[in-house]
């Protein structure tokens, strides 16, 4: 709740999309308790979110680009590498689809090629 009040307040949708009320509230919630157990502030809860993420574009905005293309992209890019390494008889590949900062250095450098060299 924390990240997506920051994240509203910054791309501006905090004071556009919700109203004094509504952002009182989660102010509230976001003070008081740790996690959201009750179905009541789920239900009165859920609404104002899905506008905020909606007006933040989606779930994307949280996590962010690099997270976002290292589900999209990198987990692709290093099966396939895997692969190949396992091909050439690298038994220690089979790791490396599931090693989250071989992921992460595969789409950092997948994102600053220029679009000819992209596979």
């Amino acid at each position: 709740m924390v990240r997506l009040r920051l994240k509203a307040l910054r791309c501006g949708a905090w004071f556009s999309i919700l109203n004094g009320d509504e952002r009182r509230y989660v102010e509230l919630v976001i003070r008081v308790v740790d996690g959201v157990r009750s179905p009541l502030v789920v239900k009165l809860l859920a609404p104002l979110i899905r506008r905020l993420l909606d007006a933040m574009v989606g779930i994307e905005a949280l996590e962010g680009e690099v997270a976002n293309r290292m589900k999209r992209v990198g987990r692709s890019l290093a099966r396939k590498i895997s692969l190949i390494a396992l091909a050439w008889g690298n038994k220690s590949a089979v790791r490396w689809v599931d090693e989250p900062g071989f992921i992460q250095y595969l789409t950092i450098i997948d994102m600053n090629l220029p679009p000819m060299f992209k596979v």
